[in-house]
């Protein structure tokens, strides 16, 4: 379909293959008006599945994100689209919120702000990745405009903000910016914020788009990280029809589906995993990781490497819930969500110690605080569970 370019360009697809299409992973977007997302069809099934779980309108302080300007929208159906052989995201079974925190009227250095607080929320909800096709420089009263200097990660809000959620464990993607051809020239914040993914645009050959903002940082890191389809990409537009638009802000949340489908996978590990390591690695995963540049960073990634790199097993030859060890006790974790499931604790020689049903969407059950027992029994599986010495 329209968008399968953009999805295979940064292999996607093996992600999608192995099983992996982001079902359990929650992801926030911080945008513009998202008209149309409650009724076109891009977004049908996500809306019938209960997978869009919250909204908020930062400009206009109350939940109705779906007016004026339709940005956001076309922003989200390239992760959440699924319309088979014709157009789907790159995490068409992840769950969303929908944050407006640009103001499509005017400019200021209010949105920031916006951004902060979106950026807390989101952290409180348990957010594993975040979008923001979104980019600021200078405003429209000229109160609080930056400079190239202050593109440091340091420096304005937003980007201040953007720091302190990646510390908290969420994956952030943010769009480079669209200056490339123009007097600035450079990324905007927060893209140059650190440890996060500053994501610049190419075309369907993988070459560097004109308008792309440049980096580096003014304290001379490497940005863009990374880059994804950002000319001509696959949307939904403004009339619900499946079109081509161009723009970072089209890179971005590409690259996002495809860190929440990511995560997805990394969640089945053992040992869980670190944001940072997976960032790490899709940036080691791109075309151009030993020469990066301030053009697409290090280049576009390569999802099949990363997916291999971790060793996770396909979805398919996974059972549905896995055992973890964690410092307070062990956890059940499941490696899909979506439909319930019934647990019974039993001991060692078969007496049933407690039973009960598990709701569709819950992904965690820790096993600290209750005694001992010798085997957990789901509807389809048999985890043996040891003694802590």
């Amino acid at each position: 379909g329209a968008s399968i370019d953009q999805v295979l360009q940064i292999r996607a697809d093996a992600l999608h293959d192995a099983g992996f299409n982001g079902a359990g992973v929650k992801v926030a977007l911080m945008d513009g008006g998202f008209t149309g997302a409650d009724t076109y069809s891009a977004f049908t099934g996500a809306w019938q599945q209960g997978r869009v779980l919250g909204t908020l309108d930062y400009v206009d302080g109350d939940t109705n994100v779906f007016h004026v300007g339709s940005h956001g929208m076309s922003v989200w159906s390239t992760i959440c689209a699924d319309l088979d052989g014709n157009f789907v995201g790159t995490a068409p079974q992840a769950s969303f919120y929908l944050f407006k925190t640009e103001n499509q009227i005017s400019e200021t250095i209010a949105e920031e702000y916006n951004w902060v607080m979106a950026a807390e929320r989101a952290d409180s909800l348990g957010v594993d990745v975040i979008n923001t096709s979104l980019g600021y420089t200078t405003f429209d009263n000229g109160i609080g405009d930056h400079s190239y200097a202050d593109m440091d990660g340091r420096t304005t809000p937003i980007s201040q903000a953007a720091v302190a959620a990646a510390r908290t464990g969420m994956i952030l993607c943010i769009s480079a910016g669209n200056e490339g051809s123009s007097s600035w020239k450079y990324i905007s914040a927060p893209a140059d914020a650190d440890s996060i993914l500053a994501v610049g645009a190419v075309d369907v050959f993988g070459i560097r788009a004109a308008f792309s903002s440049q980096g580096p940082s003014a304290d001379g890191r490497i940005k863009p990280d990374v880059a994804a389809r950002g000319l001509g990409a696959a949307v939904m537009n403004s009339n619900g029809q499946v079109a081509t638009s161009s723009g970072t802000s089209f890179s971005s949340p590409i690259m996002a589906g495809a860190m929440a489908s990511l995560v997805q996978a990394a969640k089945t590990l053992p040992n869980g995993y670190s944001a940072q390591d997976l960032i790490h690695r899709v940036r080691m995963s791109a075309h151009q990781a030993l020469a990066p540049d301030s053009l697409v960073g290090y280049g576009i990634p390569n999802f099949a490497v990363v997916l291999n790199g971790l060793g996770v097993e396909p979805l398919q030859d996974l059972k549905p819930w896995t055992l973890h060890l964690a410092p307070q006790g062990w956890t059940l974790r499941r490696t899909a969500s979506g439909t319930a499931d019934v647990l019974e604790y039993f001991s060692v020689d078969g007496r049933v110690l407690e039973r009960f049903e598990v709701a569709p969407g819950q992904t965690e059950v820790p096993l600290r605080g209750r005694p001992f027992w010798g085997y957990v029994r789901s509807a389809s599986q048999v985890l043996p569970v040891a003694a802590r010495h």
